[in-house]
């Protein structure tokens, strides 16, 4: 069983390496859905883009299911995403006639999840079923797709901004060239037109500085994981995998600390996704005040967490044992009179002679599968 969980682990893992790549929606879009096709065996993925009042199919892959391209708003699939939840319909249930818009499918399962900004849903099919726990796992990578679909939204918007600044100052030097012929004509003129030419300047500086925003902006949302404020997984991996490679090249001590929520599915299922998100962003903050500016952690999906140290074995232990009380010691007050007693599993690695970055985190993994086998709140290292 841990080397399925394992396997499936490293499959979700590049697919979520491969995400945000580019900034391309296409190209992004079609990476992802042959990675859930080939790697994962789904038999069809399509992506809806709300556009004028009306989801409109952008991309299917294979395109020959497609057997629609818009749904309006009566239709009973809209309905559903209003709800702003992921639905799933087996064939053969009623819901799945509602939902469906491809051709050729008399078997399986289709699975909806909606969008947000932008807004829109991705439809998954898959000819022998879904399971729950497929379904978890494409909540998990939809996730992070909305992240690098907005991205790329983004990036279009600041690329038509680019392209309307060069626009501007293209008419700037056409219009500089007109005022040139004026002022030989008329030198009377040069105290207005020298005046014009200095406010249109003004107003094109004032522009790259909006775009410059723009795309520190853009830098920011492409790192950061948007509900817990903490490194997202491709720049913590990243930035981990850095500080690792330094650790070996200067001979120096390092560790990785993998964090998983205990029972966190009771939570979603007592209180809902909305106070199991409001959770989860509070806890991202009680773990960065549990660590130094200088330590590297970030969230690596679902109620999952990584931690990067350049310590040794103890001082390790030492920080996951601060953690673990800083997350058990207080309750959670994610509502009003609603206090949730939450507690976390920890597993430790620490850097050994050969070591690789992904053999460590996998150690590391394997560790908290331990402390949560063995009954959670607890430390393996």
């Amino acid at each position: 069983m841990a080397d399925n969980y394992l396997a499936e682990l490293s499959v979700m893992f590049e697919i979520a390496l491969k995400m945000g790549e580019t900034l391309a929606l296409e190209r992004e879009y079609n990476n992802f859905s042959e990675l859930l096709i080939h790697r994962m065996g789904y038999d069809y993925v399509a992506l809806w883009l709300k556009e004028d009042g009306l989801y409109r199919l952008k991309f299917a892959n294979p395109i020959t299911r497609a057997e629609r391209v818009v749904v309006d708003e009566g239709e009973e699939i809209v309905q559903r995403l209003k709800e702003g939840l992921p639905f799933k319909a087996d064939f053969g249930e009623p819901g799945f006639a509602d939902i469906l818009q491809e051709k050729d499918i008399d078997r399986g399962s289709l699975a909806v999840f909606p969008l947000t900004d932008p807004e829109g849903f991705l439809k998954f099919y898959s000819s022998s079923g879904l399971r729950d726990k497929d379904v978890r796992q494409l909540e998990t990578l939809v996730k992070k797709f909305q992240f690098v679909i907005r991205g790329c939204a983004y990036y279009e918007r600041a690329l038509q901004e680019i392209a309307l600044r060069k626009a501007a100052e293209d008419s700037l030097r056409k219009a500089n060239l007109e005022m040139e012929k004026v002022l030989e004509e008329n030198k009377a003129m040069l105290k207005k037109i020298s005046s014009l030419n200095k406010e249109l300047e003004d107003k094109v500086r004032e522009r790259t500085r909006e775009l410059e925003e723009t795309v520190v902006k853009l830098r920011e949302i492409a790192i950061r994981d948007g509900m817990t404020g903490l490194y997202n997984r491709q720049h913590v991996l990243l930035l981990g995998e850095q500080a690792f490679r330094d650790s070996v090249k200067l001979d120096r001590v390092f560790s990785v600390i993998m964090i998983d929520v205990d029972k966190f599915k009771r939570v979603n299922d007592t209180y809902g996704h909305l106070i199991g998100d409001q959770f989860l962003e509070i806890l991202g903050k009680r773990l960065a005040n549990s660590l130094k500016h200088t330590d590297l952690i970030g969230r690596y999906g679902g109620e999952e967490f990584i931690v990067f140290l350049n310590c040794g074995k103890a001082r390790a232990l030492e920080i996951a044992a601060r953690i673990k009380q800083n997350v058990a010691g207080n309750k959670f007050n994610v509502k009003t009179g609603v206090y949730l007693p939450i507690t976390v599993s920890l597993g430790v690695a620490t850097r050994r002679p050969g070591d690789t970055f992904v053999g460590m985190i996998k150690r590391a993994d394997e560790r908290l599968y331990v402390a949560k086998r063995t009954g959670g709140n607890r430390i393996v290292g």
